[in-house]
């Protein structure tokens, strides 16, 4: 692949006292060897206030981030829970979540002190796409970011989910504009409520519109839909960058929606 012959991008991070550089060393390369596929499109440098600490780091980190001087949000991390975004933590685990305050990106990792690999390529794979998405945009849908992560984990990862668990999870979503007729889901993507109702649905419904686009567009030119519509809206950027219009576009990306639901 013409990616990997490329030299990595350069990554700046805080590495709490409690963590293994081992293991932090080896997440950070991972991360930087995923970021590759992106310098196709013209990726050269992250602008990024990475943080990672380990499972016995919260105190350090929680200090860390309010001695920045911002309004960061440290419910992100919950002691009580033990959980950090979403996920709970544990030593052999390696777990990301992002931020964006006043136009400056943030991520926190955790980094386990027994961490080996679980997870190291999918989980690298989701925060590098995540990573580009933070110097390009996330192209003003609520599906895109969260959908083109899933879609590059399902696809260039073989350690995590399936085409068919993404699928089968949006099946049983108990939001109902999955089971909605063609002009309702039509509507939803036009207006961007579809992920309303169920936060899975910018995951997994995100996967199939990503993946339409992928299918029937270059990567040059997803790319360039997706820098355009975080600056401009999507109506007027979907014609410009692809030559339909966006009513077409959400018509067709509905279309394939439910015809792989229904198989």
């Amino acid at each position: 692949m013409e990616a990997s012959k490329l030299a990595p991008i350069e990554l700046e991070y805080v590495a709490g006292p409690t963590t293994v550089a081992k293991s932090v060393n080896r997440v950070v390369g991972r991360v930087r060897d995923k970021l590759k596929i992106f310098q196709l499109v013209r990726l050269t440098n992250i602008e990024m206030d990475w943080v990672i600490a380990s499972e016995k780091g919260y105190l350090w980190w929680r200090e860390y981030r309010l001695g920045q001087k911002v309004q960061f949000s440290i419910e992100l991390w919950d002691p009580k829970l033990n959980e950090l975004g979403c996920c709970r933590l544990s030593a052999d685990v390696l777990y990301g979540a992002g931020s964006s305050i006043n136009e400056v990106n943030y991520q926190d990792n955790v980094v386990g002190t027994k961490f080996v690999d679980r997870g190291l390529d999918y989980v690298t794979r989701r925060e590098a796409t995540h990573f580009y998405q933070s110097m390009f945009g996330y192209g003003g849908r609520c599906w895109v970011a969260d959908g083109q992560a899933t879609l590059f984990e399902t696809y260039l990862e073989s350690t995590f989910r399936t085409r068919d668990q993404v699928i089968s999870r949006l099946k049983l979503s108990p939001s109902s504009n999955i089971k909605d007729i063609l002009a309702q889901l039509e509507g939803k993507l036009s207006k961007d409520t579809v992920c309303i109702g169920d936060s899975n649905v910018a995951y997994d419904l995100g996967l199939l519109a990503m993946e339409y686009l992928y299918m029937n567009c270059s990567f040059q030119a997803v790319h360039d839909l997706q820098v355009r519509s975080s600056k401009e809206p999507w109506a007027t950027s979907v014609p410009e960058v692809l030559g339909v219009s966006s009513q077409s576009l959400d018509a067709e990306i509905a279309s394939y929606i439910l015809i792989e639901l229904a198989n």
